[in-house]
């Protein structure tokens, strides 16, 4: 934010102990506003009249009624971004029982990084704010796949078993088939056909099986017909390829994730722009043998990559899968000597785009390529050649299942 002024709401129970929260908070440039309340009825009023820039939620505060404080936000207030302070250590639990906080910090471990993630996490205001987004698909932005949406709230009240998942993703048939094929892929690495929503669940997990649900189902939802079916597979082989690349459990989840739904915004844009602009997005991509998002940024003032950031954000992922939707184009900055998701997924989106290139040129489009430079400077010049292997390998499977 520079030096423009900054405020923040923190909402605090009675109990926490907030002389350890404002310590953390120290970090922050002193002209920033910090107000503290400890009342959820008191919190949405302040949001509604004030003009706040982010939110710090203490998760055990809850609505007078009863209910999520975090849920209420994100439902009334989706432009503010928002950071939950848990009780949790585990990362993965506390972001399945906070589905739509931008930041999951620890209050046992993670305290002294809330200065960071709060001045990461207001980086998240201007895609919320994006005005060229709504300008391109409508002043509504559109709600979330619904049948992963649904997934996330079951995930996120515990009450995610098996046969749940199989009954939400059943409810919506093309989805469901979608699905299905897409977890008998082979860039999934199964050797035997699955022959249902349940047996593909248990095989894969909850988790997995929930980028799997959510490429089916954005497909579904943005483009509800048959045209280009081999979308969803490209959007698995970057999520896997970028899994492949990414180093540790939480970063190749994170990378995993985010390669699933690098690409989105592409079929965003082409379902809201008219057929003469994405006729004539293709033939300046073509003509100019320049990739697509050079293109989209001189037709409509924003790529399809910031398409996809904005609307993740507005949906409430984490700000990390956010990130690397966002950059999946740009070069990791030459201050980050170390592989991070974003890294992952900006690679994997180029390499396999660069094994595409045929398939692509065909339908108009110019693929990115891999920064040799960049490679070098993480140290993994000797992986490149297998990264290249592998995206050749999906290739196959991307375009020709």
């Amino acid at each position: 934010m520079g030096e423009a002024p900054c405020n923040v709401l923190v909402v605090t129970a009675p109990a926490f102990n907030t002389e350890a929260l404002k310590a953390s908070l120290r970090g922050v440039p002193e002209h920033w506003g910090i107000t503290y309340v400890e009342n959820a009825g008191e919190a949405l009023s302040r949001i509604a009249s004030g003009d706040f820039h982010a939110a710090i939620l203490d998760e055990d505060v809850e609505l007078d009624e009863g209910g999520d404080l975090v849920e209420a936000i994100h439902s009334r207030f989706r432009t503010l971004p928002r950071i939950v302070v848990s009780d949790t250590t585990e990362s993965k639990r506390a972001h399945q029982r906070h589905p739509h906080a931008h930041f999951v910090v620890s209050k046992r471990t993670d305290l002294p990084k809330l200065a960071s993630r709060l001045k990461r996490v207001l980086t998240l205001k201007p895609l919320l704010n994006a005005d060229k987004v709504k300008a391109l698909i409508g002043s509504e932005i559109p709600g979330p796949p619904p049948v992963h949406a649904a997934m996330a709230e079951v995930m996120r009240t515990g009450d995610a078993g098996i046969a749940e998942i199989t009954e939400l993703v059943e409810s919506e048939p093309a989805v469901a088939k979608a699905t299905l094929e897409l977890a008998c892929s082979k860039l999934l690495g199964r050797a035997e056909s699955l022959d249902s929503i349940e047996t593909a669940a248990r095989y894969f997990g909850v988790r997995t099986m929930k980028s799997i649900v959510w490429a089916a189902d954005t497909k579904n939802h943005f483009t509800p017909n048959e045209d280009r079916p081999e979308i969803p597979y490209r959007w698995l082989a970057t999520g896997v390829l970028a899994q492949r690349i990414a180093l540790g459990d939480e970063a190749q989840e994170v990378a995993f994730q985010a390669g699933v739904m690098h690409d989105f915004g592409k079929i965003v844009i082409q379902a809201h722009a008219s057929a003469d602009n994405w006729r004539e997005l293709m033939k300046q991509s073509r003509k100019r043998k320049v990739p697509l998002q050079r293109v989209e940024h001189d037709l409509f003032g924003v790529t399809h990559a910031e398409v996809a950031a904005c609307l993740l954000a507005h949906w409430g992922y984490p700000y990390k899968i956010i990130q690397a939707v966002e950059r999946h184009h740009k070069r990791p900055p030459r201050a980050q000597a170390v592989l991070t998701p974003n890294g992952a997924v900006y690679l994997a989106a180029a390499l396999t785009e660069s094994a595409a290139r045929g398939a692509m040129r065909f339908r108009g489009e110019t693929a990115n390529t891999v920064d040799a430079e960049y490679v070098a400077s993480i140290g993994a010049s000797k992986s490149l050649a297998k990264w290249e292997e592998l995206a050749e390998r999906f290739k196959y499977s991307a375009f020709k299942e």
